[in-house]
């Protein structure tokens, strides 16, 4: 072997072995940047996790809070009025109903040309101040407004009818 081949040798084992080298510290500069990654994410998710049991305490105790309300709002309810009122609902509703039928007969009539008799019938179903449901208010029926009186006679007088019936 002459010179020159021990020094290209040389100098090609010299190269090996500086990128063998360059790989190590590249290798060694990786594996301290993922370490350092992996701890960020590692101290963000125990972070979470943190805030997420934080939060689902609040939560669990927001929920309570509006149980507890729904539950004395619930509690409060007065079944024995609410019968009640269903009852005299129902009187109201049958009131309308009556009223709304006697309305029609009526309108039937004075297209029909028939107004005094069915002003009278109208006056014999029972539509009266004393018919109106019981109201648990304690308000009562006193009389009607001048007005609606005055319209009322007009009314009767207009078609024969005498007022005082």
């Amino acid at each position: 072997m002459n010179t020159l081949e021990v020094v290209l040798l040389s100098l090609m084992a010299g190269l090996l072995t500086s990128l063998l080298i360059a790989a190590a510290v590249y290798l060694a500069w990786m594996l301290h940047t993922t370490r350092k990654f992996l701890y960020t994410v590692q101290s963000a998710s125990t972070q979470a996790s943190t805030d997420i049991s934080l939060l689902s305490i609040r939560i669990d105790g927001i929920l309570n809070t509006h149980r507890q309300e729904m539950g004395s709002i619930i509690s409060r309810i007065n079944g024995d009025k609410l019968v009640e009122a269903s009852h005299v609902i129902l009187s109201a509703a049958r009131r309308i109903e009556t009223a709304a039928i006697s309305f029609g007969q009526l309108a039937q009539s004075i297209l029909g040309g028939e107004v005094e008799a069915e002003i009278r019938q109208t006056r014999s179903t029972g539509l009266g101040p004393e018919s109106y449901a019981p109201n648990p208010t304690g308000e009562r029926f006193i009389g009607q407004s001048r007005t609606a009186a005055q319209d009322g006679a007009d009314l009767l007088a207009e078609f024969g009818a005498d007022p005082e019936e």
